[in-house]
């Protein structure tokens, strides 16, 4: 018996280092896909659209929803934060690839604490 014992936790420790690997992978993969795409930085100069406000930091039309970011000193569309743990500005270009992080982190720190919760019930 102990040897089906050992067996079994040794297929469970395989499967949860993979499923880590995977995790760590993933999370790499999207920190790497947000902070290198370009948040949605605006060229400088004149605004062709029909509705826009005047940023008095870039001194140039911008279109609405975009705003500047203090950082970066550059207008952003759908500026939402600077985020320090990317080392980049959300805004509309690069968004999906920041919630993406976000939800895999999350799901990645669930599977530590459900792992960690099935470890002590075995103890």
């Amino acid at each position: 018996m102990p040897a089906l014992c050992s067996v079994v936790s040794q297929e469970a420790s395989l499967t949860l280092h993979l499923a880590a690997y995977a995790a760590i992978a993933t999370i790499s993969l999207l920190l790497l896909l947000t902070s290198c795409t370009d948040p949605g930085t605006l060229p400088k100069g004149p605004y062709n659209g029909f509705a826009h406000r005047y940023c008095v930091a870039c001194a140039s039309y911008a279109p609405p929803r975009s705003h500047h970011c203090r950082v970066s000193g550059r207008c952003i569309a759908r500026f939402d934060h600077f985020c320090s743990a990317t080392g980049s500005a959300v805004g509309r270009d690069n968004y999906g690839a920041f919630a993406a992080l976000v939800l895999a982190a999350l799901a990645s720190a669930g599977g530590v604490a459900a792992g960690s919760l099935a470890h002590l019930r075995l103890l």
